[in-house]
């Protein structure tokens, strides 16, 4: 019988130590759940932080890539406008300078009086004014009515039955300048 005794206490204390290895086992699965689950959580709130920072920092990158592009785009159209002012500027220069040459020239004593047989074939010029520089008079090889004006640059306009026809140098030189702008793009 003690034999039994001790077999049935050995059964006892082998169960309560079963029991125990489970339950701490139990304990243990539970405690390396909630640990990771834990750890999972504080992982994703780091993540979640340091990628609100990444973002931010990748947005002011990009704003001051956007600004740093504005600044360029800028400046490169501020030189090419200054650029083609300048190029404008000399080629204005270069036509005024062709023009002081050309009214110097028989081409241009050859310019007024064709202006002239132009406009006879096409009015009466006996009952026109025609409007001239006062040194510019001395060059028409016929007599006309005229009257001195001051036409900065030459050439002659017309006065006829209460039109006006334009035959200044000045109106065609403005009249090139604005057919180069227009032709050549420049003020794009």
């Amino acid at each position: 019988m003690e034999n039994i005794k001790a077999k049935v206490t050995q059964d006892i204390v082998d169960s309560i130590i079963e029991d125990v290895k489970r339950e701490t086992n139990d304990i243990n699965s539970h405690f390396d759940k909630r640990l990771q689950q834990e750890v999972d959580e504080y992982r994703e709130k780091k993540e979640s932080i340091i990628n609100t920072k990444l973002e931010t920092l990748r947005d002011k990158a990009d704003r001051e890539r956007f600004k740093l592009e504005s600044e360029m785009r800028f400046e490169v159209a501020k030189a090419l406008r200054e650029k083609r002012n300048a190029l404008l500027a000399q080629f204005e220069k270069e036509l005024k300078d062709d023009l002081a040459r050309f009214i110097q020239s028989d081409g241009y004593v050859a310019y007024l009086n064709g202006t002239l047989d132009y406009l006879e074939s096409r009015i009466d010029l006996t009952r026109a004014k025609i409007l001239v520089r006062k040194q510019d008079y001395e060059l028409l090889n016929r007599k006309v009515h005229a009257e001195y004006a001051d036409l900065k640059m030459g050439g002659l306009m017309c006065e006829f039955e209460n039109s006006i026809l334009d035959f200044s140098l000045e109106t065609r030189f403005k009249n090139a300048m604005t057919e180069f702008i227009n032709e050549s793009k420049v003020n794009i």
